[in-house]
């Protein structure tokens, strides 16, 4: 899988759980502010097709 990184953003390219095509983390801290992946405390996951629909969401503390 390749990956792209952003502060705050995560990109992983290759299949998903779900069966998405590529799926994005978008990291947050105590504020809800976008922040680096090791300041975060939680995350929101988006599990795409190549078109850019959604196939699957997930919300995860950290």
């Amino acid at each position: 899988m390749k990956t792209k990184n952003v502060i705050g953003y995560e990109k992983v390219l290759g299949k998903s759980l779900k069966g998405g095509d590529y799926f994005e983390i978008f990291y947050y801290n105590n504020d809800n502010e976008s922040c680096p992946k090791n300041n975060a405390t939680r995350c929101i996951i988006y599990e795409k097709m190549n078109n850019g629909s959604i196939v699957h969401t997930i919300y995860s503390s950290l």
